[in-house]
């Protein structure tokens, strides 16, 4: 046990804690990275660094060069962080806020059809961008996550294993139909990364971004509004329009790797359910894999 910020992969933590004033800390990984917020002296805004245990925000740095510069060329529908600086020496990514509050309370309000219609227009906009990020995600990338991620169910949950094995197979299946040249990608559009303000919508975090599979970033939005209460927000409905802007946009999606992709997620859910500490962890474990065999297996 260690106690924060005493971390042995981000040795320079503790220095800008103690340098920076106003310093909040968002979000902490041990051994990963560090998330913190800085509100201004002057009280005119605030600014984000983002501390990582290696180098490779220096690319995201130039990545985020790339889309600010896309963004304000009009092939983005979408505002990002304008960035300000990559610091070597502290290996900190630093850049300023996006304008707007969270797009939650207005789309899983009874108007959110109309907010999942713009969402799916903005987040389609990145794949007809003229951007190259350098990373690749897709198919082969995917499945040797899920694997890992369905290999740890089964320790957890045995009597799941046969079943997995079986999903895993049918999702390879799926994968090996479709062989079409790579799009730029945001690889976590959910939700809760979408931002909106008078000025239109805004989208946050891209340390992920790639080249890959549309069906992907559409399944994510989709596959983490599986997740909430159906009773109590139109989820078919925010899914449904989000998908048809989505394709008027970006083009037709082959609804066979949208539908896997999806069940990529739930497996993903599930393992996070199975690690939590509630006493509905399995029950819940359970239910997400059984919705990835009911779809693979009406694939």
């Amino acid at each position: 046990l260690r106690r924060f910020p005493d971390d042995p992969c981000l040795t320079k933590l503790a220095g800008v804690l103690e340098d920076v004033e106003d310093l909040e800390v968002l979000r902490y990984r041990p051994y990963k990275r560090c998330t913190f917020r800085v509100s201004k002296s002057d009280r005119s805004g605030q600014v984000f660094g983002k501390m990582f245990a290696d180098k490779r925000g220096e690319q995201i740095y130039r990545e985020s060069i790339a889309l600010w510069e896309a963004a304000n060329d009009g092939q983005l529908q979408f505002a990002v962080a304008e960035p300000m600086a990559w610091d070597p020496s502290t290996d900190t990514l630093w850049q300023q806020t996006v304008p707007g509050e969270s797009v939650i309370d207005q789309l899983f309000s009874s108007g959110g059809s109309r907010i999942a219609e713009c969402i799916g227009n903005a987040a389609a906009s990145l794949t007809q961008s003229r951007l190259k990020p350098i990373l690749k995600f897709g198919g082969a990338e995917q499945l040797e996550r899920t694997t890992k991620y369905a290999s740890e169910l089964s320790r957890q949950m045995p009597d799941l294993a046969n079943k997995l094995n079986r999903i895993l197979d049918k999702l390879e299946k799926n994968h090996r139909l479709t062989d079409r040249p790579p799009k730029p990608l945001h690889r976590a559009p959910h939700p809760h990364q979408w931002l909106i303000s008078e000025q239109g919508l805004g989208l946050v975090d891209f340390d992920r971004v790639c080249v890959g599979d549309p069906e992907l970033d559409a399944a994510t939005f989709i596959a983490e509004m599986d997740f909430e209460d159906a009773e109590k927000i139109p989820v078919d409905e925010i899914n449904g329009s989000f998908l048809e802007a989505y394709q008027k946009t970006a083009g037709s999606l082959d609804s066979c790797l949208l539908q896997t992709y999806r069940c990529h997620k739930h497996l993903a859910k599930a393992l996070k359910a199975v690690r939590s500490i509630k006493s509905n962890g399995d029950c819940k474990a359970r239910r997400y894999v059984e919705f990835v065999e009911k779809v693979v297996g009406s694939e």
